[in-house]
């Protein structure tokens, strides 16, 4: 990662994301398992964001179990900042997956 001016250059921040990694397939494997266990079936789409509206009329923003479970998990493994790192790499690859832009392992 570059920085510039003290503020990080996201540009190559996104590009590291998106490159893969040593571990990326037990890592994104753990994240399926994880998303399948959590889903639930009637619904149609993995969420990444859940919004609610409470009793006091507000609206509350929480990332949804699979997330927090995911996150948790490759923290013990890894430790924090290089378990946080790769989080944000198993959700880069999701989203990458999604649009059809993920990078060719074979």
């Amino acid at each position: 990662m570059h920085y510039k001016n003290t503020e990080l250059d996201f540009d190559s921040f996104i590009s590291e994301l998106k490159q893969p990694w040593g571990t990326m397939e037990q890592d994104m494997q753990l994240a399926y398992e994880i998303i399948l266990q959590t889903h639930d079936e009637d619904e149609d789409a993995v969420c990444l964001l859940n919004l609610k509206h409470t009793d006091e009329d507000e609206y509350q923003l929480e990332f949804p179990k699979w997330q927090q479970l995911v996150e948790s998990r490759l923290i013990r493994q890894y430790g924090e900042t290089h378990g946080r790192l790769i989080f944000q790499k198993v959700v880069m690859r999701l989203f990458q997956q999604s649009k059809n832009s993920a990078i060719a392992l074979h």
